[in-house]
């Protein structure tokens, strides 16, 4: 934990007991303090309720599985009569994709399907012992989910990385070595789906922050360049997928492609990378995308996916 992040803890802790009241020097010069609780923010989503700010699915949909369990949830979404199809499979860093897909779908004409599941990276890795429920069940819906999306015969799989290793479920394997089962188990996945014909766009993990973004947003209030995420925390394997292992696996299977949108997010000239820009707060937490900035980022992500689709369809 960094000396900012426990410095935030601190300040929000005492802030938060705090009835919210406007302060000033003699002078009277001073702005008023916006309240700790975000309800003076400017931002959207505020702060305060940014991680609120995801997917809500329709009633009566049931699209996301939970950890614990195997079974595979699939929902329809973009255009149902669309000529091109993809899926998303993964683990909530997919999913946070499923809105922008459906409006991506709606305008480009394509079928999107989702598949998704709390803390399962869509991989053929061996996660865990079998007594261990959460990755057990990964493994099982893994297995289940390429089942599925044999039989659905997409133009492709669209997936985002999480789980930057494999855990050690009780073997004597160091970080590297999990590291390594993680790569080899995407290879293996997107390679089963590459003999079948079906190919896989991987997008290239985002930005990851070392502390909970809209914590960090409520303490800083308008000085929100505090809370971004630096290059340090870019460039730290323990907080996102290596881009090079990403391009190693895509290498391997061939029948795939690496799409990144990290020049937009951050930057072409990369890191530092804004967590608000133009009133606009951007992550609900540490990793994960808002669902505002994930629509605003659907037309570049759309461009990108659909180049893919195109070289992958010329083989």
């Amino acid at each position: 934990m960094t000396a900012r992040r426990r410095t935030g803890l601190l300040v929000a802790a005492l802030a938060l007991t705090l009835v919210a009241a406007c302060s000033g020097a003699q002078d009277g010069d001073d702005e008023p303090t916006r309240p700790a609780d975000g309800s003076g923010s400017s931002l959207t989503p505020n702060p305060a309720r940014a991680e609120q700010d995801q997917i809500e699915y329709a009633d009566g949909q049931d699209c996301h599985q939970r950890k614990g369990r195997s079974e595979v949830l699939a929902c329809e979404f973009g255009d149902p009569k669309g000529s091109v199809h993809v899926v998303l499979a993964g683990d909530s860093k997919t999913e946070q994709w499923v809105d922008a897909f459906d409006a991506i779908g709606k305008e480009r004409g394509w079928r999107v399907t989702s598949i998704t599941k709390s803390a399962c990276a869509f991989t053929a890795a061996e996660l865990g012992s079998p007594d261990d429920e959460v990755n057990t069940s990964c493994e099982q819906w893994n297995t289940r989910a390429r089942q599925v999306i044999e039989q659905l015969r997409p133009d492709a799989v669209f997936t985002e990385l999480y789980k930057l290793r494999v855990p050690k479920a009780g073997r004597d394997i160091d970080g590297d070595e999990q590291h390594a089962l993680m790569v080899q188990g995407l290879e293996d996945a997107y390679g089963e789906l590459a003999a079948r014909g079906i190919g896989t766009v991987l997008l290239d993990a985002g930005p990851r922050s070392d502390e909970d973004v809209p914590e960090c947003v409520l303490e800083h209030g308008d000085d929100t360049d505090e809370c971004d995420i630096t290059e340090d925390e870019y460039d730290d394997p323990q907080l996102r997928f290596p881009t090079a292992s990403a391009e190693q696996v895509v290498d391997a299977v061939g029948r795939a492609r690496l799409v990144s949108i990290n020049d937009v997010v951050c930057g072409e000239d990369g890191p530092p990378c804004a967590v608000v820009s133009d009133g606009v707060l951007r992550f609900r937490d540490s990793h994960h995308f808002t669902r505002t900035y994930t629509l605003q980022l659907a037309e570049p992500l759309g461009e990108r996916v659909a180049t893919a689709l195109t070289e992958l369809a010329a083989g």
